[in-house]
């Protein structure tokens, strides 16, 4: 005996009830729960279908999905994670290292023409456009009413980010020259290199990511194009 579609549309509900909000995560469970409930028919062929599924819940435990969910959560954030960091080492590998070293010399050659001042405004810039697009990414993703877990966290949460925001509030204390008082103005080049090259690795860990989520779960997307 084996679950018609009214029952997994009702598994899907049933697992969205017990706070299981993530569609990837909510079909695992459902897969999951329709087989045991397909092995629990094949013992028990008069169960109803709410007594099987109470009976196959039951077996959670007492905190039902959560230990799943919150074991799953962290498994995409390590998953993501190591990710980022492969993407942030590859860009000093052969060839991207050839862009990244022009990178670097640009920004030199900007702070030669440009005022420091207006060349840390743009590296401000660059952090307020990635939040930009992680808005328009999440708002994307939400016009079909089904959120993916696998496409949480692609945006490596970034102290390097928070540590520039903090320099720029800085700039108040700035002397008449625009140095900021202890701090060697190519510290700051560095960190406007480091701070561009780790949102340039976010930036292809959410493309690779968001490929992959619409391969695997493209009815997610079919509302949102």
């Amino acid at each position: 005996m084996t679950l018609n579609k009214e029952q997994i549309a009702q598994l899907y509900l049933f697992v969205e009830k017990k706070r299981v909000l993530w569609y990837d995560l909510q079909t695992e469970l459902v897969d999951h729960l329709a087989n045991k409930i397909e092995e629990e028919w094949e013992q028990n062929p008069s169960y109803s279908f709410d007594t099987a599924l109470q009976k196959v819940y039951v077996s959670f435990g007492i905190f039902g999905f959560a230990r799943i969910v919150r074991e799953k959560e962290e498994q995409v954030r390590k998953q993501n994670r190591k990710l980022w960091i492969a993407e942030f080492k590859n860009l000093f590998v052969w060839p991207n290292l050839i862009k990244s070293v022009l990178l670097l010399f640009t920004i030199v050659l900007l702070n030669k023409v440009i005022p420091f001042k207006n060349l840390f405004l743009i590296g401000l810039i660059v952090i307020v456009a990635h939040s930009v697009v992680k808005i328009f990414y999440d708002r994307k993703n939400k016009k079909s009413n089904k959120k993916l877990l696998l496409i949480q966290h692609v945006y490596m949460p970034n102290i390097l980010g928070t540590l520039y925001f903090q320099f720029w509030i800085n700039f108040l204390n700035f002397t008449e020259d625009g140095t900021i008082i202890n701090l060697p103005e190519y510290a700051l080049i560095a960190l406007i290199y480091i701070v561009t090259l780790s949102y340039i690795a976010s930036y292809n860990v959410a493309t690779k990511i968001y490929s992959k989520a619409r391969m695997m779960y493209p009815e997610v997307f079919e509302i949102a194009n």
